[in-house]
């Protein structure tokens, strides 16, 4: 049910689940994103993925809260919170499918665990996807050990929201360390459904170990002040959605070598 009045929004409130959260910073490079999914704290970190899978809120590394009851929705209702270092911002994903076992010191064609495919229904995947042409959808590289010295260029091989195929050539980076995290694009647009391998240019040197991520965002929470808590209210919030069955993640960026870390309170309103 929407939250249409004042009177719904301050029930909701009333008798929302309160989700706490502790993760620690991870060093990354100035204005790149990371990944505090297998951050330490609470809750516990995640373990390397492997297979590509579908993930949820069962998944150990996501965010721990209770599932609707039927015919209800989630909402994000407020956000208390305090980053630990000047200069960052994060956001809130809902993780929606993940792999790993790429290797970043071969120029041969990579299927390794692929395809990433998240175009099924199980798990609430029509509903956490958004759009039915899949552009709400984040797709990311994440780097699970640390590769080598050597930027090159990456081919992404892809099939898009209308079962065509095409293919994005990626700028990868010298020496991205473990849970460092790279968008990429689409350059028509276009949602990205599954994607099919990845092959190398040349060498960077390190075999490292990396994956394929999908996500989508649920709010941006940027503070004014690093020094105390900062209070988001359903108005900053969006009163975003959280689909059920969401496997909820914290990404991270900053103006600096490395993120802060997130303590925050979370008010995860239901109705």
């Amino acid at each position: 049910m929407p939250l249409t009045t004042s009177a719904e929004l301050s029930e909701a409130i009333r008798t929302a689940e309160i989700v706490f959260v502790r993760k620690t910073g991870q060093a990354i490079a100035s204005g790149a994103w990371g990944s505090l999914f297998k951050s330490s704290g609470m809750p516990v970190g995640a373990t390397n993925q492997t297979a590509a899978a579908i993930c949820d809120h069962n998944l150990q590394g996501s965010l721990i809260y209770q599932q609707p009851v039927a015919g209800k929705k989630l909402y994000l209702a407020a956000a208390d919170y305090l980053i630990s270092l000047a200069g960052t911002s994060v956001q809130l994903h809902d993780r929606i499918g993940h792999q790993g076992g790429l290797v970043a010191n071969i120029t041969t064609l990579q299927t390794t665990n692929l395809p990433l495919d998240i175009s099924g229904t199980g798990s609430n995947l029509v509903e956490r996807r958004g759009r039915s042409d899949y552009r709400d959808v984040q797709w990311w590289l994440e780097v699970i050990t640390a590769t080598g010295a050597t930027p090159q260029n990456l081919t992404i091989n892809y099939t898009a929201h209308d079962d065509t195929t095409s293919s994005i050539v990626l700028p990868y980076p010298a020496s991205p360390g473990a849970q460092r995290i790279i968008p990429f694009y689409t350059a028509d647009g276009k949602g990205i459904k599954s994607v099919q391998s990845v092959q190398f240019a040349g060498s960077t040197g390190t075999a490292g170990n990396f994956g394929i991520v999908a996500t989508r965002r649920v709010v941006t929470l940027r503070p004014n002040n690093y020094t105390q808590f900062e209070i988001a209210g359903p108005f900053l919030t969006q009163l975003a959605q959280i689909p059920a069955q969401s496997c909820l993640v914290f990404h991270a960026t900053n103006t600096g070598t490395s993120s802060g870390g997130v303590h925050a309170k979370l008010t995860i309103a239901q109705a």
